[in-house]
């Protein structure tokens, strides 16, 4: 403010318009994608929770939560297993003539987070009454409607501000406990983890709490124990060892800390893990599966790679898994790979111990892996010599029918391209069947193993060129657009193996590589060997040929 003649005038007004306002209510596990908006957005959920995916990371919120995003900030909504209520406005700031450009908005200035406005009962009758009143149409209702809007903004924007302090030292506690899940083999105390953020010792426990339902000592020691269950479970070192690699140098005080958090001793877990061990893996349920055991939680991709019966295995997901279903289900232990984000790891490492296994390797050295980390050394072997002798008698089957050299590539569809994949992917193609690997093959992703895949654009499908084509049919949505417009090109229909007939779109369910369904494609070779134009069989690996699948739409898999 100016005082001139006695008067006084604002210099920078903070005004705001609002655009429009929606009544938000999702379904329970319901996505909404609004994109990008052109103006601020703030959200306010009245009921339930919802995963809020954003510029700046993906956050729950919860019944009395808010958040405000700047023009072009994309929002994606994900409800939470009960579904979610709320509202979603739309508004502008209206920046006065000669106003300085480098003024910046509150929320813009602390930082764009969840925030709580107190008390929300106020907030939640506010946002109703402004929704009513925007059923009026004449001048004065709308700007009655302005004025609420405002009125309402404004002491939303004061608590932000108010709550800006907390809000900083809640980041500085959660960047302490990231930095404790690194550094976990060191000594502490609550005083030392307080200084390093610059806050009291009460307020750090409270908000460290507040964060991870523990207190700091608590928590460490926990972590340290899940540590530990994943060194038992990977190593044979001695107890002694384990503890001093955790940070607990007296091995008699970690034996009596392990006991009382796990229920038993060390050397018990490791002899128990084989028998009633609660096991979520996100990518090796085959493997499990091969091994006789079966997991009680995986993603809907590799239920969709499998052909046993599921039955019992809980979807935890997608593609990525949710948070909520892995608290529900409790497990002892995740098994993971090393195809998943550091980020994602880690916070899996705060819900259970995580073994990481290797992804891109080969299967038996996978299945190997995976079998000593459960105890299932014999079941591995088992399983390989019974695969080994099913795998000769295939490649004895094959050697009389395929020419000699005969090439092959498998490809994934995508927008104007094709994605070509190494061959170590595909052990029944290259190892058991003996095809060859293509030209462009030996060329890119088999010379240099960094190489998983190679894309080709439609105009150059000339270099994808092998005796026979197996194209994976995809889970997207677009797939059948992608196949449609790949037979119409010119260089597809100039290519070997769709002038001699030898295109094969081969199913999802059965691709994987992992140890159940290598066994179980030993079975399908004569489907894949055969003519392309027989009707598939239900269940199977073949989903027939690109004509076929195009006039049956999308493959309903066995």
């Amino acid at each position: 403010m100016t005082e001139l003649f006695g008067s006084r005038r604002i210099d920078e007004p903070l005004l705001f318009c609002l655009d429009y306002m929606e009544r938000l209510s999702l379904a329970p596990e319901a996505v909404q994608d609004y994109g990008s908006g052109a103006g601020y957005w703030m959200l306010s959920i009245t009921k339930g929770k919802v995963w809020a995916a954003s510029a700046e990371g993906n956050r729950q919120l919860s019944k009395g939560d808010s958040m405000m995003l700047s023009p072009l900030d994309p929002l994606l909504l994900t409800a939470d297993a009960d579904g979610c209520e709320g509202y979603r406005l739309s508004y502008r700031f209206v920046k006065p003539s000669g106003a300085d450009n480098r003024m910046t908005l509150p929320w813009e200035e602390y930082g764009k987070r969840s925030f709580r406005i107190k008390p929300f009962a106020r907030l939640a009758d506010e946002l109703a009454e402004l929704y009513r009143s925007l059923n009026g149409t004449t001048p004065l209702e709308q700007f009655k409607s302005q004025l609420l809007f405002q009125q309402m903004l404004y002491r939303m924007l004061d608590q932000y501000r108010s709550t800006n302090d907390e809000g900083t030292s809640l980041e500085a506690v959660s960047r302490s406990i990231a930095y404790l899940q690194t550094n976990y083999a060191s000594d502490y105390t609550v005083t030392q983890l307080a200084d390093q953020v610059n806050i009291s010792v009460r307020q750090y426990t409270r908000l460290f709490k507040r964060i991870t339902g523990k207190t700091p000592m608590d928590y460490l020691n926990d972590f340290r124990i899940n540590r530990s269950k994943e060194l038992l479970l990977q190593t044979d070192d001695q107890l002694s060892r384990i503890s001093s690699r955790i940070g607990i140098k007296d091995v008699h005080y970690f034996n009596r800390r392990f006991k009382q958090t796990v229920g038993c001793s060390p050397k018990e877990y490791v002899r128990k893990r084989q028998i009633d061990s609660k096991i979520v893996t996100m990518h090796y349920t085959g493997e499990m599966l091969a091994l006789g055991m079966r997991p009680i939680g995986t993603l809907d991709v590799t239920l969709e790679q499998l052909q046993e019966d599921a039955t019992g295995i809980v979807s935890i997901g997608e593609a990525e898994y949710r948070t909520s279903d892995l608290l529900e289900l409790k497990p002892d232990l995740i098994v993971a790979s090393d195809f998943m984000s550091r980020e994602q790891l880690t916070h899996l490492e705060t819900l259970a111990p995580v073994i990481v296994v290797p992804w891109d390797t080969l299967p038996i050295e996978r299945l190997k892996q995976i079998a000593r980390v459960l105890g299932k050394q014999n079941e591995a072997q088992v399983w390989f010599d019974r695969y080994t002798r099913k795998k000769q008698a295939v490649q004895s089957w094959c050697k009389e029918r395929l020419k000699p050299d005969e090439t092959a590539a498998v490809i994934r569809l995508d927008e104007q391209k094709v994605w070509v994949h190494a061959s170590r992917f595909f052990p029944l193609f290259y190892d058991a069947i003996g095809f060859r690997p293509s030209a462009l093959m030996n060329l890119t992703t088999e010379r240099n193993a960094d190489n998983r895949r190679v894309e080709v654009p439609f105009d150059r499908l000339a270099e994808i060129e092998a005796d026979r084509l197996y194209v994976v049919e995809g889970r997207e949505k677009e797939f059948k657009r992608w196949l449609k417009g790949l037979i119409q090109t010119k260089q597809w229909n100039e290519l070997s193996a769709v002038r001699n007939k030898q295109v094969y779109v081969i199913r999802q369910k059965g691709v994987s590589n992992n140890a159940s369904s290598l066994e179980w494609q030993l079975d399908q070779v004569e489907q894949l060997l055969g003519d392309t134009s027989a009707v598939p069989r239900a269940g199977g690996f073949f989903a027939g040929n690109v004509d076929y699948v195009l006039r049956q739409g999308r493959v309903v898999e066995g």
